[in-house]
């Protein structure tokens, strides 16, 4: 008799320390699911906000277990501002491990305590079917007196912000000026009368010759090629020209007697570069550039005054 009373004794402090061990648990873990319930700060501020989060974990993958819809929960002297949830798998000692979490924004409503009832969360397991429950524990929180919030402080980091901003405005706004001006220089320019032949070869003696670019002999035999180019569209000549009928014309457009000599001599310097392969003189290629552009400028400017009349 005395051995039984010792047994049921024996049983009895047994289911009250394992009831006190599971009243002593800050969440439910009953199963193999368990749920953690906590606030981020225990003291806030009457103007400022808590967040309570509730967090489901397993061993398994997100598929092990279907959950019931979790209601919003009851709550006291706080209001809600809205919530989120996501899910998501880690890894915790080599085995994955499922995380559902949500989590709540509430707004303070008086100094003093407030609170987040402890609720039930029901779910299934998917394989066996077996529906089981889980407990979070009731969360109280502190709610003290607001504090002053700070100004904005305008950092220096802002005012570089501000400097990109401004300089960006201003590079679009530099951007559309300079379309429209490129725009209405081109409508101008289509405007304009046509050149005359001798405008023409000016440009192009001034925009394909660049006698500093040590091509001696290719600029040499360019520089020769436009000036009969010209001669022949002047005097409407078809086919190559020779030296002596590029003489001949340039005489007919009553240039200075000493620009033809300067031309004679350096076509005869052409021709031993071209057919003995000598090298090309600099100075011989600037002398030449330069003769050629005074023909063009003497022939516009006569052309111009009307001192002489185009044939």
């Amino acid at each position: 008799m005395n051995g039984l009373m010792k047994n049921l004794a024996g049983l009895i402090i047994l289911l009250v320390l394992s009831a006190g061990s599971l009243l002593a648990m800050p969440d439910s873990t009953l199963s193999s699911v368990s749920v953690r319930a906590y606030v981020e700060l225990e003291n806030t501020p009457l103007n400022g906000e808590v967040a309570y989060h509730v967090e489901i974990a397993w061993q398994g993958d997100l598929s092990e277990y279907q959950f019931d819809d979790i209601n919003d929960p009851v709550v006291s002297n706080l209001k809600l501002r809205g919530s989120g949830s996501g899910n998501k798998v880690t890894m915790v000692k080599g085995k994955p491990q499922a995380v559902r979490s949500v989590i709540y924004y509430y707004t303070p409503q008086e100094i003093g305590m407030a609170y987040v009832d402890g609720a039930t969360l029901t779910y299934e397991n998917t394989k066996t079917h077996r529906q089981e429950h889980l407990i979070t524990k009731r969360v109280s929180i502190k709610i003290g007196d607001p504090i002053a919030k700070k100004n904005k402080e305008f950092l220096p980091g802002s005012i570089v912000l501000w400097a990109l901003l401004i300089g960006f405005v201003l590079a679009i706004i530099y951007a559309f000026i300079r379309f429209f001006q490129q725009r209405n220089k081109a409508k101008e320019l289509n405007e304009q009368k046509p050149l005359s032949l001798e405008e023409k070869y000016l440009s192009l003696l001034n925009d394909d010759i660049h006698p500093g670019n040590n091509k001696n002999e290719e600029n040499l035999a360019s520089i020769y090629k436009l000036l009969a180019s010209y001669i022949s569209e002047r005097f409407a000549i078809p086919g190559t020209i020779s030296n002596d009928i590029l003489i001949d014309r340039l005489n007919a457009l009553n240039q200075p007697a000493e620009l033809i000599a300067r031309i004679e001599n350096l076509a005869g310097k052409a021709d031993q570069i071209r057919f003995a392969g000598e090298k090309a003189d600099p100075a011989d290629i600037h002398l030449l550039y330069d003769s050629v552009e005074l023909i063009l400028k003497n022939n516009m400017q006569k052309l111009e005054t009307g001192e002489e009349e185009k044939p």
